[in-house]
């Protein structure tokens, strides 16, 4: 049986590829410093791990990172960026798909810490 494609998956698929391109090509003819170059690619891995969960963040930043050591010019080994995304892609917001970060009110549960904890975990210089 062939698995159907979805409007959403053609979607991301095109954000990949867009985001990639870009990145490569676009941004640096408009004169981005490449120190400010912004990475559009794991973005949408980020966002696509959050509506749709760890596996799917993880498959999803797997194929993009493949795409994006394929595009000219590629600066590292193959397979590297491939890794990094997946993992990002796995990682993502703790690894929880968005619809299980609403309690049962209804209401969403952060999942940051709090500003206490944050600023008893800083240094003092």
């Amino acid at each position: 049986m062939m698995p159907r494609l979805s409007l959403l998956g053609l979607v991301r698929t095109v954000l990949v590829v867009v985001g990639a391109l870009s990145v490569a090509t676009v941004l640096p003819r408009l004169g981005v410093s490449a120190r400010l170059l912004p990475d559009l690619v794991v973005i949408g891995v980020a966002a696509s791990a959050v509506l749709r969960g760890p596996a799917h963040g993880a498959l999803l930043g797997l194929a993009a990172g493949w795409v994006v050591d394929l595009v000219p010019p590629a600066g590292s080994p193959l397979g590297a960026t491939a890794l990094l995304y997946a993992v990002a892609g796995g990682r993502s917001l703790r690894s929880q798909p968005w619809h299980r970060l609403r309690s049962s009110s209804g209401s969403a549960r952060s999942s940051w810490p709090s500003s206490a904890t944050a600023s008893s975990t800083c240094r003092q210089h």
